[in-house]
């Protein structure tokens, strides 16, 4: 307070105050009218240097000077929109992120459901008590946000239709790659044709060919009988599956079945994994496979 003491008294003017000891300018700007205030703001917005803290205080002189109290009652909001419109933020970002809040809460309630009847298996009338609760109050907040649309909340509904048109094509490809690969597998009835040695060289080992058929053998197989020299003895078609469980016991994980007759070497293994089965590289998954 000692170091401001003498500047506590001065006014109708312009002064600054530095504290030293905290590192902080305080600067006083005399700026009793409403034009005074927008030029202070404009040269703020001009030099691009705002302070990190400005608490401004205006009305009083004005209307006592200037206007009455209830044409000043009018003015005001006009006056807040001005200054807030020369401030380095727009009030659109903030609406923009109302709405995608709003929307995560009302996804998430939804999701949260699911997961109660698939996988925790609740019972459907409490399950459905869940969303009903918490939707009645998310819908409130989506009405209200819902006003701001165009002031700047469509901003996520076009990142949101654009990545959602993304994933549907990324979808549909994936549905039509897997007809496809239905559509065009190999008859059993051409693999009998070829014999046990398939039309090549069979050399020991076992190879792995990954698909997301659970029947049938994938049409890539007869492209390797075509392009490789030599195949593997043992032939394993892998297919990987997501189970709605937390984790599937190593019993139970991997299902074997034989595909044609005994001489031929050629098998299915679907491989299931609980949700909480985290993808990455994991040789021990593959010995683990090799001994079942």
């Amino acid at each position: 307070m000692d170091s401001v003491k003498t500047a506590l008294f001065k006014r109708h003017s312009n002064y600054n105050i530095s504290v030293d000891e905290i590192g902080m300018k305080l600067d006083f700007v005399w700026a009793p009218y409403v034009l005074n205030l927008t030029h202070l703001l404009t040269d703020f917005k001009t030099k691009k240097k705002y302070p990190d803290v400005m608490v401004m205080g205006a009305g009083l002189w004005h209307m006592l000077h200037v206007s009455n109290p209830s044409d000043y009652e009018l003015v005001l909001p006009r006056l807040k929109s001005s200054l807030v419109s020369l401030f380095p933020f727009s009030t659109d970002i903030s609406n923009a992120y109302g709405i995608a809040e709003v929307v995560v809460m009302l996804v998430t309630t939804a999701l949260v459901t699911l997961v109660m009847l698939l996988i925790w298996q609740t019972n459907l009338l409490m399950a459905l008590c869940f969303p009903l609760l918490f939707w009645s109050i998310e819908l409130i907040y989506f009405s209200a946000v819902l006003l701001k649309v165009m002031e700047g909340g469509w901003l996520p509904l076009v990142f949101a239709t654009f990545f959602l048109t993304v994933m549907y094509i990324w979808h549909y490809g994936s549905v039509l790659k897997y007809h496809s690969e239905v559509r065009e597998k190999i008859s059993m009835d051409f693999m009998i044709e070829l014999g046990s040695k398939l039309g090549t060289v069979r050399v020991l080992g076992i190879g792995l060919l990954y698909n997301k058929l659970v029947h049938g053998i994938p049409s890539i197989f007869g492209q390797f009988l075509l392009s490789l020299p030599v195949i593997h003895s043992t032939i394993v078609f892998v297919c990987i599956k997501y189970v709605p469980i937390p984790v599937v016991p190593q019993e139970e994980r991997f299902l074997f079945r034989r595909i044609g007759p005994k001489d031929y070497h050629i098998f299915r293994c679907i491989a299931r994994y609980g949700y909480k089965y985290v993808q990455k590289e994991d040789h021990h998954a593959f010995e683990q496979l090799v001994q079942s």
